[in-house]
C-alpha cells in the first residue's frame, strides 16, 4: 500500500525516508485498512496518495516538508489535505487507543511475518523466503546509517542489481502473506 502512495520504496529513500519508515507506513496503512470501512479506506488512500505525491515534490533531503516556504496554491492544497485527513487520523488514533496491542517495531513486524510464513509456506518456500529476507537485511546494514538514512549509492552496480533481484523475488512471498506490495516500477 505504501507503494501506491510513493510509487516505490526507492522514491521514499530519495526524499530521506528509510526502509524502516517505509515499513512503518505500510503497517499504519494495514491498520487503517483493518479499522476503516471499505468506502472510508478508499477515500483515505486517495488523500494519502495526494499527500505522498506532495511530499515527493516538496520534501527536503531529510524528508521534511516546509509548507510555509511554498506558494499560496501549494499551501492551500496542503491545508485542504491535512483537514480532510484529520477525521481519519482521529478515528485511527481512537481505534489504536482501544487496542491493547502496542505498535510493532520493524523487527517485531518481521518476526511475525517470518512466523506466519513458516505456517503458510512449504518448507522449501519458507527456506527461500528466509534467505531473501536475510539478504535484504545484509544490504540494509550496508546502506543504512545509525540515524536510519539510506545510502544506496554505497553499493556497487553489481550489488544494486543483486538488491533489485532480491526485491523482485521477495515480493510474491510478501503478497502471499497478505501484504499489499507493488513491484518497483509499477
Amino acid at each position: 500500500m505504501a507503494n501506491e502512495m510513493y510509487g516505490s520504496q526507492e522514491n521514499i529513500s530519495a526524499v530521506g525516508g528509510t526502509s524502516e519508515d517505509y515499513m512503518r507506513l505500510e503497517e499504519k496503512l494495514q491498520t487503517a485498512k483493518a479499522h476503516l470501512s471499505e468506502e472510508e479506506f478508499i477515500q483515505f488512500m486517495d488523500l494519502m496518495k495526494q499527500m505522498g505525491q506532495m511530499a515527493l515534490k516538496n520534501a527536503d533531503q531529510q524528508g521534511e516538508m516546509h509548507p510555509e516556504q511554498w506558494s499560496v496554491t501549494q499551501q492551500t492544497e496542503f491545508n485542504r489535505l491535512t483537514a480532510e485527513l484529520e477525521p481519519f487520523f482521529e478515528k485511527l488514533e481512537a481505534a489504536s487507543a482501544d487496542s491493547p496491542k502496542e505498535p510493532k517495531d520493524q523487527e517485531q513486524f518481521w518476526k511475525e511475518q517470518l512466523a506466519m510464513a513458516e505456517t503458510k509456506f512449504s518448507k522449501e518456500q519458507f527456506t527461500e523466503f528466509k534467505s531473501l529476507y536475510e539478504q535484504m537485511k545484509q544490504y540494509e546494514a550496508m546502506v543504512m546509517d545509525q540515524d536510519g538514512n539510506m545510502h544506496e549509492e554505497r553499493l556497487s552496480a553489481e550489488q544494486k542489481e543483486e538488491l533489485k533481484q532480491v526485491r523482485e523475488q521477495i515480493f510474491p512471498f510478501l503478497e502471499k502473506l497478505g501484504l499489499d506490495v507493488r513491484k518497483p516500477g509499477e
